[in-house]
Order: C-alpha cells, then sequence, then structure tokens
C-alpha cells in the first residue's frame, strides 16, 4: 500500500519503464522472502532415525558397539548434533535453534530456506531504505498526513530489522 500509494507517484525514475523495474526488483524481493519464510515455518526440520533391531544385533555380533545415543525423552537415536527440542518436544537432526518467529526448530532440512530468508529480508529491508530515502525527507517536513503515516514507519521498521 505504501509504495503504490505514497511512493511510487512521487519517485522520478525515467518514466514508467524506470517504475516497472524498480517495481519488479521490490514484488522479486517480496516473493523470495515469503516463500523462503513458508518452507521454513512448514518444513520439517528432520527427525533423527530410528533404530533397527536387525542393526542392533548386527553390531553386537561384530564386537562394535552403537555410536550414537538414544534420547532420554523421546527414546529414539542420536547422532551427533542432535538435540531434544523442548518446545516441539521431538529431537532434531542437526537442529540449531527453535524459532518462535518460526514456530519451528532450524535443523537440517530447513537451515538452507532459513538462511535464504534471512538473506531476503535483509536485502527487502536495504531496498526499502534506498526506494525510501528520497520520499523520507520529504514526507517528514510536507503537510501530507497520510505519507508521513506510512513513508516514515516503513522506514523505522527497516532500519530496526537491519541494526
Amino acid at each position: 500500500y505504501t509504495y503504490f500509494w505514497h511512493a511510487l507517484p512521487l519517485m522520478d525514475l525515467g518514466g514508467p519503464a524506470g517504475q516497472i523495474g524498480v517495481t519488479s526488483i521490490g514484488v522479486f524481493l517480496l516473493v523470495n522472502a515469503l516463500y523462503n519464510y513458508w518452507k521454513t515455518a512448514r518444513m520439517d526440520p528432520g527427525l533423527p532415525p530410528e533404530i533397527n533391531e536387525e542393526e542392533e544385533k548386527l553390531a553386537e555380533e561384530i564386537g562394535g558397539k552403537l555410536v550414537p545415543k538414544q534420547c532420554l525423552r523421546c527414546n529414539r537415536l542420536k547422532p551427533p548434533r542432535t538435540h531434544h527440542c523442548s518446545v516441539c518436544r521431538r529431537c532434531v537432526l542437526k537442529m540449531d535453534h527453535h524459532c518462535p518467529w518460526m514456530n519451528n526448530c532450524i535443523g537440517q532440512n530447513n537451515y538452507r530456506h532459513f538462511c535464504l530468508f534471512l538473506l531476503y529480508l535483509a536485502t527487502c529491508c536495504v531496498f526499502i531504505i534506498l526506494v525510501y530515502s528520497l520520499e523520507f525527507d520529504e514526507s517528514i517536513f510536507s503537510l501530507d498526513t497520510a505519507a508521513k503515516e506510512c513513508i516514515v514507519p516503513s522506514m523505522v521498521i527497516s532500519l530496526s530489522i537491519l541494526l
């Protein structure tokens, strides 16, 4: 809303071609940020494998012992870097952390999408700051309260996310 209603008409980007180009870049960044957010929040972070009785017997026959430990809470194998999440109440392979904004653990399967989400989020914030930088000065000193109510908070939110 803020971009199309207040910022885009004020921008002097060399006509409609420049406006379409800048808008296309913004839409590309936004779609990628939302896609990676959705994939991170909905994708299973990774569940450790269950132990097979055949593998356990084979390890005992060979004389070796199974390297992975067993989780005391969920009774699953715990390979290296596997941790039990107290929020999700399950073990997660290569667990990084439980993210409250994703409402999901960040683990082996969704770590890539989480990093891409953070990258696109930061790029979106830089894009907003660059696009709104000229309109920010004008909106602060103008009498148009609608522009102040939209452009100034967008700049403040983008700066606070980046910093």
